[in-house]
């Protein structure tokens, strides 16, 4: 990916898109920088969080049609952008056994000509918790029945509890459920992409080993059981106009303006992509 692909272009700014339809949700809008203006000041409070470098990155069409092409989707650019993508917490085939809880919202879901992808984004915060932490957080019966339509989702012969799961991250579980719900919407018997998009330098072993034991999992209950895993690692380097919002304790207006109208808060490197396998 070149640089320009990274950053834009005069003649491919970053909030133009003319084939792609863009969504806040699942409620459309006019185009990526109407959807950057649908953020909350508190999600985008922080120049440091997830949220900024994902948007910017994936406003450019040359990034899109980058990760289509390496999840073997195609060189198209995408046709659908969803991002805070809710998938719920029960569905009918949950049947008496339903609970409930929390939409999973994923970062941005995309939809290609050849299928699909979530995407979960990562740069300064710190691991998220673990299942067992998540059980113990509320009522034990109705968080088990969550945790098993998550299941459900991800594969049919998938049956996760608490003994079985407990040791993996709860987020990285409810999204690999939203990447094969996502599929399955796109075409049915499809096999979804979860994406995991590492922004920055910091040591990210913790969250690579977490990714590994949900695999492992999975693979458990067979190889082809659950989305496919992958971890895209993207040096992100605040710009020098940015540096002096790093600081803000609410930055938000100024990302608003600056990705909506097609400027750059971060120079991206040239990122590493791979299957957690």
């Amino acid at each position: 990916m070149s640089r320009s692909d990274s950053q834009g272009t005069e003649n491919e700014p970053l909030y133009l898109s003319v084939m792609t339809n863009w969504y806040y949700g699942k409620q459309g809008h006019d185009d990526f920088g109407d959807v950057v203006e649908q953020f909350s000041s508190h999600a985008l409070q922080k120049i440091t969080r997830s949220t900024v470098p994902l948007l910017q990155w994936l406003g450019l069409p040359g990034n899109r049609r980058w990760l289509s092409g390496k999840l073997g989707l195609g060189s198209d650019d995408a046709t659908d952008v969803h991002v805070e993508y809710p998938v719920r917490a029960s569905c009918e085939r949950c049947g008496q056994a339903k609970g409930r809880g929390k939409v999973s919202l994923s970062d941005a879901a995309i939809r290609f000509a050849d299928g699909s992808a979530v995407l979960e984004a990562k740069c300064t915060e710190p691991i998220y918790a673990s299942v067992s932490e998540w059980l113990r957080g509320g009522p034990r019966d109705n968080r088990e029945r969550v945790l098993a339509h998550w299941g459900h989702l991800i594969g049919p012969t998938l049956s996760l509890t608490g003994q079985n799961a407990g040791g993996l991250i709860y987020q990285h579980v409810h999204r690999a459920a939203s990447a094969q719900a996502l599929a399955q919407g796109v075409a049915e018997g499809s096999r979804g992409e979860v994406v995991h998009l590492l922004f920055g330098g910091t040591d990210n072993t913790l969250y690579v080993e977490a990714l590994k034991a949900l695999k492992a999992l999975l693979k458990g209950f067979g190889p082809e059981v659950g989305p496919r895993i992958w971890l895209a690692e993207i040096g992100a380097t605040l710009n020098e106009k940015a540096k002096g919002h790093e600081r803000d304790e609410d930055a938000s207006q100024y990302i608003v303006e600056t990705l909506a109208t097609g400027g750059s808060i971060y120079d991206f490197a040239e990122p590493s992509f791979r299957e957690i396998a």
